[in-house]
């Protein structure tokens, strides 16, 4: 992974792979089981966006589901759902659930124009801010290599 610039990291796939490997066995145990089964349906749906879901970002959706403490079995009835409630979510935890999709669409280092406009339709049911959804995407569009980190995109949507 290449620092490009302040919060952003220039991606590949065996570094954000490796990334995924942590020790770090810290659950979500702020996340109720409706948000966690939120924010895990939206990133399903991502990862669906462009037709199929690679290795990659099943690895994904397993470190994510692991990190909120849920089981493999409801994973898989989570990948049998259709689409999520955004209301369900706090403020506080929407930002961060942007990112996760962000992550989403970087995770196979290919972004493709049907996971960007998915993002955007999830950024924008999220209520975030449409411009500043519509500028990032912007950036990640001409620059589909670099990604943003939480703390910046924190930072750009103040």
């Amino acid at each position: 992974m290449k620092m490009l610039s302040e919060g952003y990291i220039e991606i590949n796939k065996s570094n954000y792979i490796r990334s995924l490997k942590t020790k770090n066995t810290e659950t979500m145990s702020y996340l109720n089981t409706t948000e966690k089964g939120i924010l895990l349906t939206d990133l399903i749906d991502m990862a669906k966006s462009d037709g199929m879901v690679n290795f990659s970002e099943m690895t994904y959706l397993v470190w994510v589901a692991q990190k909120m403490g849920v089981s493999q079995s409801e994973l898989e009835q989570l990948m049998e759902r259709k689409s999520s409630a955004f209301d369900h979510i706090s403020p506080n935890h929407r930002l961060e659930q942007f990112h996760r999709l962000l992550n989403m669409m970087f995770v196979d280092t290919q972004v493709e124009a049907e996971e960007i406009e998915k993002c955007r339709e999830l950024a924008y049911k999220m209520k975030l801010d449409q411009n500043k959804v519509d500028h990032l995407l912007t950036e990640i569009e001409k620059n589909p290599k670099v990604m943003v980190d939480l703390e910046t995109l924190k930072a750009k949507f103040r």
